[in-house]
């Protein structure tokens, strides 16, 4: 009995290390929208679309490796990092996102989409997050906090900025299926970018904090748009 102790402190204790970073950046960009605030019930299922989301990523990236291959050279981690994670990834949740959320009666402004696109994005990450620290331990939770965190958020941005575009054409009868293609092209390539230089790993670890710094203030210049309406 008193060995269960200690095991469920740090069982506790890692899953709060994996699960808070997210929580506080989900909050975040919820009180960013202080126009008109989502609702729970939405924002519950485009969160738990993005768990669902490992499933078929987890298969789907399995596939990837085996036709890949094994390998160490730079062209080798490319392939890998652009096609065999970030386009998978950053697929899977896009399919979630405009299941769960394009034809939704509350999507009217153009910052809902970011919301959107944020919170399917941070809980694929919860789930992807709860393996990792569980893995590797306090260390991990601790650089994943700073990098991969907020990183999936970042990645999130341009693919919500797009699909509000999409939206927007989609209620003036355009067409808006070009906008789709590149809000998900660019959140590939700033996935793409950051697991590269994850996978490549010859000091060029700064490049990590750049990208996330930069998205992250990126995605504050956007906060006085918020309220620009559909």
């Amino acid at each position: 009995m008193f060995i269960l102790y200690p095991l469920a402190s740090i069982n506790f204790i890692y899953m709060a290390a994996a699960v808070v970073p997210a929580i506080i950046l989900l909050k975040y960009i919820y009180e960013l929208d202080e126009v008109e605030h989502e609702p729970k019930s939405l924002l519950g299922r485009l969160l738990i679309g993005g768990m669902a989301c490992i499933i078929p990523a987890i298969a789907l990236e399995w596939l990837a490796n085996m036709i890949i291959g094994p390998g160490n050279s730079r062209f080798h981690y490319f392939i890998e990092a652009f096609f065999g994670v970030a386009l998978i990834e950053e697929g899977c949740k896009f399919f979630a996102l405009k299941k769960i959320s394009f034809d939704a009666p509350s999507f009217d402004y153009r910052f809902d989409g970011i919301v959107y696109a944020v919170f399917v994005s941070l809980g694929f990450a919860i789930l992807e997050n709860i393996k990792y620290v569980y893995l590797g331990g306090i260390s991990t939770a601790f650089v994943r906090a700073l990098t991969s965190i907020p990183g999936h958020m970042s990645f999130a941005i341009p693919m919500g900025i797009f699909f509000a575009n999409a939206k927007r054409k989609q209620l003036a009868h355009r067409p808006y299926t070009l906008d789709f293609a590149i809000g998900l092209v660019l959140s590939i390539i700033f996935h793409g970018i950051y697991d590269y230089v994850l996978m490549v790993n010859d000091n060029m670890s700064f490049i990590l904090v750049v990208i996330v710094i930069y998205l992250i203030l990126f995605t504050l210049t956007l906060v006085e748009k918020k309220d620009e309406h559909l």
